[in-house]
């Protein structure tokens, strides 16, 4: 099994843990060493990767800078271009782009819909899920993080989708208060 396969189911269990860190520790080491060695193909995948775990520790500038660079990288590689358009709308909203955060997660969610993989489908509809919550669009929101929910449990990713029926309950309490206060 080849470094950047290692490190792309590594560094997702650790994001899926909550140890940003150590993803991005992992994925900057991997990168370097793919650099080194010349290979490329694996470079935009893993450096949207990347870009997550920079999200996921709120680093938004430094993640939507990888993200660009990421899209450009490998036009015709669909699982590429759809994990660095959850995270490029993740990063996106972070920096207050909230619009382009919401287009940029709906063409991550039309293009995994055109694959065979659920659970792309479902980052895909998660990282729709977030920005939609940060743009205040909470039914929707709810929505994409309980469509992402059944697809995880139905193909068996326990903690993806415990993560998802989590978020899902954020949503729905925070549209709660908001619609309260």
């Amino acid at each position: 099994m080849s470094l950047a396969a290692v490190t792309t189911w590594t560094s997702a269990v650790a994001l899926l843990a909550g140890d940003a860190a150590t993803a991005e520790r992992d994925l900057r080491q991997a990168l370097d060493r793919l650099n080194e060695v010349g290979e490329h193909g694996n470079l935009a995948s893993l450096t949207s990767q990347l870009a997550e775990a920079l999200v996921a520790q709120e680093r938004y500038d430094e993640a939507y800078a990888l993200v660009t660079s990421a899209e450009q990288a490998a036009p015709d590689d669909v699982h590429a271009q759809i994990v660095a358009r959850v995270a490029s709308a993740k990063a996106a909203g972070g920096i207050g782009r909230v619009d382009e955060a919401v287009a940029s997660a709906r063409e991550a969610v039309a293009l995994a819909e055109e694959t065979d993989s659920p659970v792309l489908a479902g980052d895909a509809l998660l990282g729709l899920a977030a920005v939609l919550a940060a743009a205040g669009e909470w039914e929707d929101a709810t929505a994409a993080a309980d469509e992402a929910s059944a697809l995880y449990d139905a193909k068996g990713h326990l903690p993806a989708g415990v993560a998802a029926r989590a978020l899902s309950e954020r949503q729905a309490a925070a549209r709660t208060a908001s619609t309260t206060a």
